[in-house]
């Protein structure tokens, strides 16, 4: 018995080399070609002059979550906001995309009293910087607006 027949070795190592070499091209197109999306998640408070009239009566937050090109999110107003901090975050209602700069996001509103949580709500938004601009329609309602990002209050954390 033969152990170290040498077209086994040459198999072996040409079988390695190439898993090498296949890698490292991987590598280098994913490293050049594959950007994941800029961080758009976070709390926005949104200035509109001429939203529906639900929409209009209180001041409203936007509040977005990002999973890579998905989106999730829910408007709501920012007094209810206060008052339900602890639910607010799982009526994630708003489900979209990230694309090509835009995010658009639809789904309807039913974190905002006074509002029939039947409609639906349709976002669309370019960010620029740390601010979106884009349109809402709601009810045959189409209004352009901005949002700025809110700093959230976070307590540092601490390793152990």
């Amino acid at each position: 018995m033969d152990r170290f027949n040498p077209s086994h070795i040459k198999f072996y190592l040409i079988a390695i080399s190439s898993v090498g070499i296949l890698f490292n091209i991987v590598t280098a197109y994913g490293e050049s070609n594959l950007k994941a999306p800029p961080k758009i998640s976070g709390l926005y408070e949104i200035e509109s002059t001429n939203l529906s009239d639900c929409l209009n009566s209180k001041p409203l937050q936007l509040t977005i979550q990002q999973s890579g090109l998905y989106i999730s999110g829910s408007l709501q107003s920012k007094d209810d906001r206060n008052k339900n901090k602890s639910t607010s975050e799982n009526n994630l209602t708003l489900k979209g995309r990230w694309r090509d700069g835009k995010l658009s996001v639809a789904g309807a509103v039913t974190e905002v009293e006074g509002c029939d949580r039947t409609q639906s709500l349709t976002i669309t938004a370019t960010v620029k910087g740390r601010r979106l601009e884009g349109k809402i329609a709601f009810l045959s309602n189409t209004s352009d607006f901005t949002a700025q990002i809110q700093e959230l209050d976070r307590k540092p954390t601490v390793n152990h």
